[in-house]
């Protein structure tokens, strides 16, 4: 699928530049515009929003010669994972020194031979592939996944019931591992640890659901029943996780395999879409869309806050920033951002730039 690697520089590159730019400013004394964040407009174009939280604009689409229909940014924002019309696995796009590099997953040709295969040994050809477990170029990618420092990134194949999990994502991805999802049920929510090695997954039916934990050449275990799980986050650097239910209206932390409530209705949670943490791992954020409101959790429950946007929350999408997360989509004009750092918690709308 992928054969080379396609550079593209584009006459903006000072807005990827300060990805990479702001990490020098230590160093070399320059002034960099940082990226703030990524979104995707209604036009399939991929928009950055440059500067700071308080100072920030959101700038006109990258000139990246295709469309996109979904970005999957890490924290770190030193890559974007796109879906694109036409293609079966998303694209990596590296940001790296004022450019884009469109860098190749490693998948197998549909003509390599895989080790699974029921054949016999004795009957195979020989090998034309270095790894004869890597996906089909020709497998449908229908989700993403991206773990908590965006290391590591699940590719949910629906068809093939199976997760394709790689490691080193900023750099040269490595698949580490293939996890099957078998008759588990039609899958709500999924989320990989940093290490690549561990991921979970909810399912339901609409009414009632489950947790399991995937391991690569085991069956999936039963963590505990839930209604539908739509959110869930490891921690940075761990094998905990945290679970949104938007039908029981509940937020767990699942450690050392055991759930435990952290939040319900009665604290506000209302139909969770998105979870996140803060980097310390002691801060849990909670986007309602059935209220329209952030919930800040400690990770053992304490220390409670809602902060009401008044908006059409869509998620808890990171930026560079931590605690700080993308509220609502780009449709033409502002978007609303969450920043937990201060205290009561703040929204910040974030204009249109001059285009």
């Amino acid at each position: 699928m992928f054969k080379s690697i396609i550079s593209i520089t584009f006459a903006i590159c000072f807005v990827v530049a300060g990805v990479v730019m702001a990490r020098e400013t230590a160093q070399t004394g320059s002034i960099a515009t940082p990226v703030l964040s990524f979104v995707v407009d209604s036009a399939n174009g991929v928009r950055p929003v440059i500067g700071v939280l308080g100072s920030a604009s959101v700038a006109a689409p990258l000139n990246l010669g295709f469309e996109v229909l979904q970005a999957a940014v890490p924290t770190e924002h030193d890559y974007i994972l796109a879906t694109t019309p036409g293609s079966n696995w998303p694209l990596l796009l590296i940001l790296r020194g004022g450019a884009i590099s469109v860098l190749p997953i490693g998948v197998q040709s549909s003509e390599c031979e895989q080790l699974d295969e029921p054949l016999l040994r004795w009957q195979r050809k020989p090998r034309r592939c270095p790894q004869p477990s890597l996906p089909l170029a020709t497998t449908k990618i229908d989700h993403v996944a991206l773990s908590p420092t965006g290391s590591s990134a699940a590719f949910v194949s629906e068809s093939e019931r199976r997760v394709y999990a790689y490691t080193n994502m900023a750099g040269s991805p490595a698949f580490s591992g293939r996890f099957e999802l078998g008759l588990l049920g039609t899958l709500s929510a999924i989320g990989i640890s940093d290490s690549g090695g561990s991921i979970v997954v909810g399912v339901s039916d609409g009414d009632t659901g489950a947790l399991f934990l995937l391991s690569p050449h085991q069956l999936p275990r039963l963590v505990a029943p839930m209604r539908r799980p739509s959110a869930i986050r490891f921690l940075r650097k761990s094998d905990s996780v945290v679970v949104a239910d938007d039908l029981d209206n509940k937020i767990y932390v699942v450690s050392n395999g055991q759930p435990f409530v952290i939040a319900t209705a009665d604290d506000g949670i209302s139909a969770p879409v998105g979870i996140a943490l803060s980097k310390d791992n002691q801060r849990v954020f909670a986007g309602n869309a059935g209220s329209g409101t952030v919930s800040t959790i400690g990770l053992s429950g304490a220390g409670l806050k809602s902060l009401n946007c008044n908006c059409g929350l869509t998620g808890l999408h990171s930026t560079n920033t931590d605690s700080v997360f993308r509220l609502t989509d780009f449709s033409g004009g502002p978007i609303l951002f969450f920043d937990g750092n201060t205290d009561p918690p703040r929204l910040m709308l974030v204009p249109v730039g001059g285009q």
